[in-house]
C-alpha cells in the first residue's frame, strides 16, 4: 500500500480516547492479512477499560468488532484472497489446538484479543489480522454489512449464553430453570443465583470484576451449573449466523448510530452515558 499512516482510535487512560495518526499495519507473520476496515463497532465490554474498571496499559488501538476488505495477505494464507470481504471474531485463533478442535476457540493456545495492548484493534482505517485462515470469516450473502459487524462479538455472545442457559430445560414453577446474566456485576449474579432452582443453569457472559457472590456451600446446595467466560465466536459462528439471518430485520436499533471515525470521542461519550444502544464507526478512507 502506498499509504504510510492512518487515523486510529487510541486508548490513553480512563475516559480518554483520541483519534491519532498511526502507521498502517504491515504483514508480520505469513499467516496474517491486512484489512481495509469498513465498519468497527464499539462494544459494551470496552467500557470496562474506558471507565478504568479494568486496569490496562495504554497506547493501543481500540476495537474488537470489525468488518473489512482484504488488501494484503501473507504467503501462507490459503482460505482468503485480496478483495474478500470478511468479519473478524473478537479473538484470533489457530483452528488446530486442543481447544479449537473442541469448539472452544476463545481459549485457543494462541488466542489474543483484538483491541488490547498485545494486538491493535479495528477502530482504525486498517487492521492486521493474525492467523487469518482460522480467524477471519468471509462475509456471507444476504446480510447487511453494518449488521454483519454484530457477528464479531455481541450477537454470537448472546446466542452462546442463551444456548448454554436453556439447553435441556423447560419451565416448571420451582424457580428459574436458567438465568442469563449479561453484565458481570456481582449484584446481578446474586439475583440470578437467588432466582435459580436446584440443578439450574446460570449462563454469564459479562466481563467480571468482582468476587463471585455466593459461597461454595450455597453452590453445593443448589447443584449449581454455571457457564462463564468469553464466547468462542469462531466456533459458534455458523449457528449464530443462521439465527441472525432470520432475525436481522429486528436489529435496526443496533445499527442506527453509524458515525465517522473522526467523531470517536463523541461516540465513546454517548455510549458511555447509555444514550444509544450501539455505536458503529466508519473510517473516512
Amino acid at each position: 500500500m502506498a499509504k504510510e499512516t492512518m487515523k486510529a482510535v487510541v486508548f490513553h487512560g480512563k475516559l480518554d480516547v483520541r483519534v491519532e495518526d498511526r502507521p498502517v499495519p504491515k504483514i508480520v507473520d505469513q499467516t496474517d492479512i491486512i484489512i481495509k476496515v469498513r465498519y468497527s463497532a464499539l462494544c459494551g465490554s470496552e467500557l470496562h477499560v474506558f471507565r478504568g474498571h479494568q486496569p490496562s496499559k495504554t497506547g493501543f488501538i481500540m476495537g474488537h468488532e470489525t468488518t473489512g476488505e482484504i488488501v494484503e495477505l501473507g504467503s501462507e494464507v490459503k482460505n482468503h484472497k485480496k478483495g474478500d470481504r470478511v468479519v473478524m471474531p473478537f479473538t484470533a485463533s489457530c483452528g488446530e489446538c486442543f481447544y479449537c478442535i473442541r469448539g472452544y476457540s476463545s481459549r485457543c493456545e494462541k488466542c489474543v484479543l483484538f483491541g488490547c495492548p498485545l494486538l491493535d484493534g479495528g477502530q482504525a482505517e486498517y487492521m492486521r489480522v493474525p492467523l487469518a485462515d482460522s480467524t477471519a470469516v468471509k462475509a456471507p450473502e444476504g446480510i447487511e454489512e453494518k449488521k454483519l459487524v454484530l457477528m464479531a462479538d455481541i450477537f454470537p455472545t448472546g446466542y452462546f449464553a442463551a444456548k448454554n442457559a436453556f439447553e435441556g430445560f423447560s419451565a416448571n414453577g420451582r424457580g428459574a430453570d436458567c438465568v442469563i446474566e449479561g453484565v458481570g456485576h456481582a449484584d446481578a449474579l446474586r439475583t440470578g443465583f437467588d432466582l435459580l432452582r436446584p440443578f439450574g443453569n446460570i449462563s454469564s457472559f459479562g466481563v467480571h470484576q468482582d468476587e463471585i457472590p455466593w459461597t461454595g456451600t450455597e453452590g453445593y446446595g443448589k447443584n449449581l451449573k454455571i457457564q462463564m467466560g468469553r464466547c468462542p465466536v469462531r466456533s459458534v459462528f455458523p449457528h449464530a449466523l443462521e439465527v441472525l439471518k432470520k432475525n436481522q430485520h429486528k436489529l435496526d436499533f443496533m445499527t442506527d448510530k453509524i458515525m465517522p471515525m473522526s467523531q470517536a470521542i463523541e461516540g465513546y461519550d454517548i455510549f458511555n452515558k447509555m444514550q444509544v444502544h450501539k455505536v458503529i464507526f466508519e473510517p473516512e478512507h
